[in-house]
């Protein structure tokens, strides 16, 4: 069966015309019913609200999980998601709904946020809906937060607000383990290790973090290994530091990237045996 309808709406009297249609009606054809009385009997909302025939906003939550922010007040939670497979990185996401407009919502996450700390970072609106973008750093990494707020559209009713939060960071030990072929730079953790054997040449890789920035990790590799009577070569760019140093039949391989929320320091060590 199929059905649609309209309601009219004038003060607090309403007048609704619906149509249905379909196999299980008797000859074929369609059925249409009138109706006039109270708006709000009609809608079956309080009030008399029109958006009868879309989505309507569920009475309570749908989903249910821990919260990055405060959410809006009366909104309902419909939808949470959260991963934590990457060590260095936490992803949640939640949607909630409110029949608010997108314009009071915005406003309520702007001042709350940046009274606890978020900077507001980036802000665009248009006929859809507004958009906000937060930061906030913290120890060794950063949280950022990006707020969708869904004006009603199509069938839905009601004002969606989607949460999506990163926080991305150094975790406060080492990942992995394994034998280090020189000192590492001081306060830096392990995340990954590695080694190889080709053609008689031994090869460690191991990747650490810093919350420093990169140009002091680069200074202290630079310095360390020339002061060890290395043969130093380096290289620089915005944001990225490389050192290549050699001593006999042993190579140093060092490439350093200032990532979002900490410094990433790749080694590669080499050691010839012939």
């Amino acid at each position: 069966m199929e059905w649609g309808g309209f309601l009219f709406k004038k003060g607090d009297t309403g007048i609704g015309i619906w149509a249905m249609s379909g196999s299980s009606i008797e000859g074929g054809g369609a059925i249409y019913f009138i109706a006039e009385g109270p708006v709000d009997k009609l809608t079956g909302v309080e009030g008399g609200g029109i958006a009868t025939g879309g989505e309507q906003l569920p009475p309570a939550d749908q989903a249910s999980g821990e919260e990055p922010v405060e959410r809006y007040p009366g909104a309902v939670m419909l939808n949470y998601y959260k991963d934590i497979s990457n060590p260095l990185e936490i992803i949640i996401s939640v949607d909630y709904g409110t029949k608010d407009d997108a314009v009071k919502v915005a406003e309520w996450y702007k001042r709350e946020l940046q009274a606890k700390g978020w900077v507001l970072e980036d802000e665009a609106s248009d006929e859809t809906g507004i958009s906000l973008s937060f930061g906030k750093s913290f120890g060794k990494g950063k949280e950022f937060l990006d707020i969708d707020i869904v004006r009603p559209y199509g069938d839905v009713s009601y004002t969606e607000i989607d949460v999506d939060y990163r926080q991305k960071g150094l975790p406060s030990e080492d990942l992995v383990s394994g034998e280090e072929p020189m000192e590492r730079y001081p306060g830096s953790v392990m995340m990954s290790y590695s080694i190889s054997s080709v053609g008689g040449v031994q090869g460690v890789t191991i990747t650490y973090g810093s919350e420093d920035d990169g140009n002091a990790v680069f200074q202290w590799y630079a310095n360390k290994l020339s002061s060890e009577v290395w043969d130093v070569i380096t290289g620089t760019s915005p944001g990225q530091y490389t050192v290549v140093a050699t001593k006999g039949g042993d190579t140093v391989h060092l490439e350093i990237i200032e990532e979002e929320a900490f410094t990433e320091i790749t080694l590669y060590y080499a050691h010839s045996s012939e």
